[in-house]
């Protein structure tokens, strides 16, 4: 049963540390490729074809099928790393001819960030709609002293509204991720029934990724607090040396954010790697109906 699945969030951070220092710069390069194609693609979207609007959309989603064909190949490769197997830039180009998978996981992709936007102004209008009423209704009078008290003043509101849109975004983030983890498992149970398949398995392994993202953010947090402080020095000095520290401090800075990034890739695709696994060690996945009934046939 998934309740009696246990993944130790700290075994996946010590092993993601442990591999990326075995792969740091092959992982790196498929990186760096993935956003080369896509900036690529779309240079020419918007330089070459700036004038045709109807060869800037069908660029545009080129880009788009593209860039989620390349993700896939990225979690393929992040599996294989995790699962010590030897990979090739091939692996991330495999599933370039694989139109029906990734015209799924990007329609998945999609319905998640139309139901994020709905929740969004749903949340918006109970939140601020009287606030909005009132400032409307005496526009007219309202001076700028005004206006600034009165953003002040909802200001926690729109913290909160913040905090929880922000909530929701990363609750939901986890299934499109998923779905590309699904297709680069390339098991034919798990994708038979994808949409399914990710709900199912992200619905019950939301915790873990969630707190593997906070865990991530506090990361980055503490990554960027001496960065500023050192900017703030070097930005007040009138040396040399302290155009030379900035410089320098935001090199580093640039290279921390980068190894941070690939870090949590590879904690992410272990975290997948690991429910995947246990998924298919304890034969959990949704069938569909007629596969039910054409075991039962057979059985009879």
């Amino acid at each position: 049963m998934w309740e009696e699945i246990m993944i130790s969030l700290k075994e996946i951070k010590s092993r993601a540390a442990e591999l990326l220092k075995k792969n740091l710069w092959r992982l790196l390069g498929c990186v760096l490729l993935v956003s080369l194609v896509s900036m690529a693609i779309s240079y020419i979207g918007t330089n070459i074809f700036s004038e045709v609007p109807l060869m800037q959309i069908l660029i545009y989603l080129i880009n788009l099928y593209v860039s989620t064909a390349l993700g896939i190949g990225l979690y393929k490769i992040l599996f294989k790393i995790d699962d010590e197997k030897d990979f090739s830039v091939t692996d991330l180009f495999s599933f370039l001819p694989n139109v029906k998978e990734c015209v799924l996981v990007y329609l998945l992709q999609l319905l998640l960030i139309i139901i994020i936007i709905a929740i969004s102004i749903l949340l918006g209008m109970i939140f601020f709609t009287s606030d909005f009423v009132n400032i409307y209704n005496s526009y007219p009078f309202i001076s700028r002293n005004m206006m600034a008290n009165i953003i002040l003043s909802i200001f926690p509101k729109i913290l909160f509204y913040v905090l929880i849109v922000s909530g929701v975004s990363l609750v939901c983030d986890i299934f499109p991720a998923l779905s590309m983890g699904i297709v680069a498992k390339e098991d034919e149970g798990l994708k038979k029934n994808l949409f399914s398949n990710t709900f199912s398995i992200g619905f019950k392994n939301i915790k873990n990724y969630v707190l593997l993202n906070l865990w991530f953010l506090l990361l980055i947090i503490i990554t960027c607090i001496p960065f500023f402080i050192a900017l703030f020095v070097g930005v007040g000095s009138e040396s040399g040396f302290g155009v030379i520290l900035v410089i320098l401090i935001t090199i580093l800075w640039v290279i921390c954010i980068i190894g941070l990034s690939l870090y949590f890739s590879l904690a992410i695709a272990i975290l997948f790697n690991r429910i995947l696994k246990n998924n298919n060690d304890n034969d959990n996945l949704i069938e569909s109906k007629s596969d039910y009934e054409n075991d039962i046939n057979e059985n009879l």
